[in-house]
């Protein structure tokens, strides 16, 4: 259900600013360097976060459902690579190729638990070794398991109507060595 809504792409005014979240921001800070190799943004949406990502990106790749979004960022930032399609299937990435990866506003929760295992797994296969997740969760003090550092943010407000809420957390940190 949540796929086929977000492929629709009605929610594109909204995410098409550049408004980042305190935390957000924050993270993005933090993790400068990180950040600043070869990126791919899951769910880009409209690009409000891509723009951000572009300038700290050597290499900027964002990937979504909606062909609206798709668009609408190609139009905005003719300097990145816009794909349509799934996180699930990150076959048009080698093996190691990315330096990291941000996914926003709890994107892996459009799957069921097998397939969130196996798109971690797709994200594993991707990343370069040491190569870091991003992470927008909508709880506040989340425990990320096996990710190293996380930022909670439960005391920052976020933007009104907000589709993550005030109780953002964003974690920045290697995927698992290990198979999920």
């Amino acid at each position: 259900m949540n796929r086929r809504v977000w492929a629709q792409g009605r929610y594109l005014r909204a995410y098409a600013t550049q408004e980042l979240r305190p935390v957000e921001a924050a993270i993005m800070a933090r993790h400068r360097e990180r950040l600043s190799g070869r990126v791919l943004e899951a769910g880009v949406g409209a690009g409000r976060i891509a723009g951000h990502l572009i300038q700290l990106a050597e290499e900027f790749h964002g990937i979504d459902l909606s062909e609206k979004m798709i668009r609408e960022c190609r139009r905005r930032y003719p300097q990145g690579t816009f794909l349509e399609g799934d996180i699930s299937n990150l076959s048009v990435f080698a093996d190691g190729t990315l330096d990291a990866l941000w996914a926003g506003c709890n994107l892996l929760d459009i799957f069921n638990d097998a397939e969130r295992r196996a798109t971690l797994r797709e994200i594993h296969r991707v990343l370069a070794p040491g190569g870091a997740v991003g992470d927008v969760l909508a709880q506040p003090c989340v425990p990320v398991p096996r990710a190293g550092t996380a930022v909670c943010a439960h005391q920052q407000r976020a933007p009104p109507n907000s589709r993550c809420g005030a109780g953002a957390a964003i974690a920045m940190a290697p995927l698992a060595t290990r198979a999920v």
